[in-house]
């Protein structure tokens, strides 16, 4: 183990935050990052197909939310921030990450990214990881005034399991010019096409659709997004 007792600073010596401030500069970058320790409806825009999809805190370690829809086919339950606040921009990286466990990995589907909407479960402009009814492997999609641009897991066996928690993640690393998604760890789909990259306000959000008429529900533990300013 290195310590620094004096601290460590990111900023540039001519930077404001550069005059001995011993600690990494945290508005170099714009961060939101739920751990539902906390939930209040109002602080997010939530979508139902039907009103007896329910949103509520969870018991468990590390903070949870648990999104329960109601028993018809196609219904949906999704939460999405109350404002776009984050605007992709090619010269800035990115990166986003949730951890979730779905009731049943066949007959859902779950959206989670950073989207413009998530009426209809169909955004028209985004970043996010998707997976589909009767389907376990991942799609990672970027996707710009309804144009699409995706890169799947290879095979199901790198896909969701029913049981344990997963953790996803989405990183853009402005350099490369490259878009990755991850599943616990390891990186499944590559996009180095840039065309459908959206460069609008888009927020957070996740979400479950039933692929059948029976009771979903997905359990989330955190999200988390943050940007280069």
């Amino acid at each position: 183990i290195t310590r620094f007792p004096n601290g460590v600073n990111n900023s540039s010596e001519n930077n404001i935050r550069g005059g001995g401030m011993p600690f990494p500069d945290p508005s170099a970058f714009h961060t939101f990052d739920e751990d539902f320790d906390f939930y209040l409806a109002a602080d997010w825009t939530v979508t139902e197909t039907q009103a007896g999809a329910t949103q509520a805190l969870a018991a468990g370690d590390g903070g949870l939310i648990l999104l329960t829809n109601s028993a018809a086919d196609d219904d949906i339950n999704a939460i999405i921030g109350p404002i776009t606040s984050f605007v992709i921009d090619p010269a800035k990286s990115f990166w986003l990450a949730a951890r979730l466990q779905t009731s049943d990995v066949l007959e859902t589907e779950i959206l989670f990214g950073l989207v413009d909407t998530m009426a209809a479960f169909n955004p028209a402009s985004g970043v996010y990881l998707y997976k589909g009814d009767g389907a376990v492997p991942l799609r990672l999609s970027i996707e710009k005034a309804s144009a699409v641009t995706s890169a799947f897991t290879d095979s199901p066996s790198t896909g969701i399991l029913n049981s344990p928690m997963i953790e996803v993640a989405i990183t853009y690393n402005a350099d490369e010019k490259v878009v990755r998604g991850w599943l616990n760890g390891s990186a499944f789909g590559i996009i180095t096409d840039l065309t459908n990259l959206p460069l609008v306000a888009l927020a957070p959000a996740i979400g479950i659709r039933n692929g059948e008429a029976v009771a979903k529900t997905l359990t989330v533990d955190y999200i988390m997004a943050a940007k280069q300013r």
